[in-house]
């Protein structure tokens, strides 16, 4: 009897108490899937944002290094703390998401005097530079806009030491316009004058 007993019990199905705690830790699984989900879309966000930190710092860093010891671009001066005339700029990156740029990144920096200039860099590696342009730049959705200021100092002085006949650049980038900030990116080089 007590064999009937069981396979009769068997058959009967799920009780609504076994649906209903089912369904809470089946509830609270996918409630954890959303925050893990949401707090992947800001990591990535974040991570993107840093990549395009270091690519503008090194992008400015290789471009003043390329100028002559006497070039005026290379005197001393400007300030990682505040923009200066000279030794800052606003850059505004897209990742393309614009239908018009089809996959495009492009990079705008403002200028002095209302002025601003592009370079887009586009998916099969072509590199267009246009500018100086007049007027006010395009506004695409995705917009990033970076703070880039570099910092020019002739014959250093590391750990209490004075290195003659160099100059030392150091360039800062940080995004501006962000609910989840992002750590500024800096880097320097030393190089002769």
């Amino acid at each position: 009897m007590s064999q009937s007993h069981h396979k009769t019990r068997r058959k009967r199905g799920f009780t609504l108490i076994e649906v209903m705690i089912a369904s809470s830790i089946l509830a609270f699984g996918l409630l954890a899937v959303a925050g893990l989900m949401s707090q992947l879309t800001i990591t990535t966000s974040q991570s993107r944002a840093a990549g395009i930190e270091t690519i503008l710092a090194s992008e400015k860093l290789e471009e003043l290094n390329q100028y002559p010891t006497a070039n005026a671009q290379l005197n001393a001066g400007g300030s990682l703390s505040v923009d200066t005339t000279g030794y800052s700029d606003s850059v505004q990156v897209s990742a393309g998401m614009d239908p018009t740029s089809a996959g495009d990144v492009v990079e705008i920096t403002l200028q002095s005097g209302g002025t601003y200039s592009t370079i887009t860099h586009s998916p099969n590696g072509a590199v267009t530079s246009v500018g100086p342009i007049t007027g006010t730049p395009p506004v695409y959705p995705d917009m990033l806009v970076f703070d880039r200021r570099w910092l020019i100092v002739t014959n250093p002085v590391v750990n209490g030491v004075t290195i003659n006949n160099v100059r030392q650049i150091t360039v800062w980038v940080q995004l501006t316009n962000t609910r989840n900030p992002v750590a500024p990116f800096q880097t320097s080089l030393v190089r002769p004058w």
